[in-house]
Parts: structure tokens; sequence; C-alpha cells
């Protein structure tokens, strides 16, 4: 494992990708709100929505700049960049 050192940060392994725990509270009663969650995350992991959240919340990347929508007031009439 290759340890990096920044300025003013303590020493993070490289890669600093590590398994974070997530825990959902749910009643213990509501089987059926908690088979609805288990497959909202099945779901989430396989479109790959866990990864892009890791990636924002936890890394700080965000994706790609993304162009403006396209406007009336900006695209059409000129009035602002």
């Amino acid at each position: 494992m290759i340890w990096n050192c920044c300025i003013g940060w303590p020493a993070l392994p490289s890669p600093a990708r590590t398994t974070i725990l997530i825990v959902f509270a749910l009643p213990g009663s509501d089987e059926a709100f908690e088979k609805y969650v288990n497959i909202w995350i099945q779901i989430s992991k396989s479109l790959g929505v866990m990864d892009l959240a890791y990636e924002h919340w936890i890394l700080g990347r965000d994706r790609a700049a993304q162009q403006p929508r396209w406007s009336v007031i900006r695209d059409a009439l000129y009035w602002v960049d």
C-alpha cells in the first residue's frame, strides 16, 4: 500500500477508497417497507447510483461540467451570457 502525505492533511492510504457503512433505520415490524428498501438499494447499486453518490459526497468529485440547458433569454434573445 502506498501512502500519500498532503500538507495540512493527515496521511491517507492510496487508493483512498474505503468501505463506508450506511445504516437505514427501519421499523422492525414493517416487512413490506424493509423489502422495498432492500430492492431500492439493489437497483441503486446496479445502476451505479451508489458509486456516483460516493464519488460526489465522499471523494468530493463532481461529474464533468454540463452545458447549461437551452434558454430563450440566453440562446434566442442574447440578454445574458
